[in-house]
Formats: structure tokens, sequence, C-alpha cells
């Protein structure tokens, strides 16, 4: 691997125990809420944030040379940051530093748990919410209702894009013809065409639109 520019050996970070240290003052764990038409689970993200991009640049030649793949490292919010944001890379993360933390021992302990399917969401938001008490964690967010474990979230977010599939937002021109094609040659209307092949009223209004079609009965 390519040594970074600029970073002498003796700067590099070289074990664990200094990556949690540097999260326990400086990172810090994003939750989000996962939704396909509603949440169903809870995605995490590990960032890194500084004012120095060397020290943003440290931390990502350190991850990167144990396998650990992480986003570019950008200026937002006027800080550095550089985040690890996939579900095998974030569980190496946090087992690798949580013998090591201690402000946020409880909170990553905890994400172990429910990343594992052992907790649910709302467990999971119940330990965030008081750790933002105690002053260990700034903020939360809004929490949603979510009584399962992980594994249930996701198989509950496949059976809800299988019972209302997304809508697409554009159309190729072969479908924009075939959407032409029928709406010419039937007596259907644009609502009950949209429903037909799975779009939304907006998207075949706009296709009609294009081609000068008026709007029949839906």
């Amino acid at each position: 691997m390519a040594i970074m520019p600029n970073i002498a050996p003796t700067q590099r970070y070289s074990t664990w125990g200094q990556i949690a240290a540097y999260f326990d003052g400086d990172g810090s764990l994003s939750v989000r809420k996962v939704a396909v038409g509603v949440p169903f689970t809870l995605g995490l993200t590990i960032d890194f944030i500084d004012q120095s991009r060397k020290q943003i640049l440290m931390i990502e030649l350190f991850l990167k040379q144990r396998g650990i793949m992480t986003g570019r490292p950008h200026f937002n919010g006027g800080a550095w940051r550089v985040s690890v944001g996939g579900l095998r890379e974030v569980k190496i993360v946090l087992r690798r530093m949580l013998p090591h933390l201690c402000k946020k021992s409880v909170e990553v302990a905890a994400a172990l748990v429910y990343l594992d399917g052992k907790s649910t969401g709302n467990d999971f938001q119940d330990v965030l919410a008081n750790e933002v008490r105690e002053g260990n964690r700034e903020k939360l967010g809004r929490s949603v209702d979510l009584p399962w474990t992980r594994p249930e979230g996701l198989r509950k977010a496949i059976a809800y894009s299988v019972a209302f599939p997304r809508k697409r937002r554009a159309l190729t021109k072969a479908e924009e013809d075939a959407l032409v094609e029928q709406y010419r040659t039937g007596s259907i209307g644009q609502r009950k065409l949209a429903k037909a092949n799975g779009l939304s009223h907006a998207i075949v209004r706009r296709a009609l639109a294009r081609r000068g079609l008026a709007s029949k009965p839906s």
C-alpha cells in the first residue's frame, strides 16, 4: 500500500487503543432511520471529525491498512471528516474499539448488540437517549417506533417493498412509447394506467403531456 505523503512514521496511529481514544473525544456514531416507505431498521455510521485534515488522513490510513473501507475524507460543517458506513466495516471497527473506550463504551456495546440482532430498535434507541441524558452523547434526533430486531426489520422492509413497489422517477423512450400506445388504443384513464404499470400518476401525466395527450376520466 502506498504511504500517504507528509505523514512521518512516528506520527501515524498504530493501535486500536489510539483510534478508540480519538473516537471517544472527536468521533460520533451517527444513527439514521432506514426506510422503504416507513422506517424498519437503524443504519449506523462511524464518523471521525477534526479541524486538521492531516489527523483525518492519518485515521484513514490506519483503517485502510487494516482492510477497512472508508468514505472519502471531506470538509463539511467547518471540519474535516472521514466515515465508515458499510455494515461489515462498522461492526469490525466498533468491536476493535470497544475494549479501549470510556465515554462511548455503552452506546457502542448497545450498537453491536443491535447489529447482531439481539435487541430491538427501540431498545437501542432507549440506550442512546439515556446516554444523551447522561451527557455522553450530544444528540439522538427523533425516535421512531421499531419494536423488532434488525433481522426482523429487514424482513419487514422486503415484504413492504414487494407489496408497495417504489415508483420509478423516469421512463425510457421505449417505456414512454408503450404508455402512449396503451393510452391511445384503450379507454383506460391516467390513474388506472399508472397503477397497471406500477408508476405514479405524476410520471404518467407528464409522459402523456409531453406527447400532447389530453386526460381521459381516471
